[in-house]
């Protein structure tokens, strides 16, 4: 099995329309190993720091799940990093 590999990683930043500001900063997709794809992650910016809520899907008993997440913290950390490097550069631009 190979490793892991973020072969793509978009970002498409939240250009809220109604001038209030979002907590929700940007709209994010994952491919990996050019094989994978995740897509409606948003990146949330809590008030101290950021972090990535993950896709959720709602159960017949009305209980909210995620659909998907990373299982090992340190996959979990690199993937919100990296996030945040593209993040950032669009922000610049």
């Amino acid at each position: 099995m190979q490793e892991l590999e973020f072969t793509e990683i978009k970002v498409k930043l939240n250009n809220s329309k109604n001038g209030k500001t979002s907590k929700v900063k940007a709209f994010v997709a994952i491919t990996f190993n050019h094989s994978f794809k995740i897509s409606g992650l948003e990146l949330i910016d809590g008030g101290r720091e950021y972090y990535l809520q993950y896709p959720t899907y709602t159960r017949l008993t009305g209980e909210v799940k995620p659909a998907c997440y990373a299982v090992c913290e340190k996959l979990q950390q690199k993937i919100l990093n990296d996030v945040l490097e593209k993040y950032w550069e669009l922000k610049k631009a």
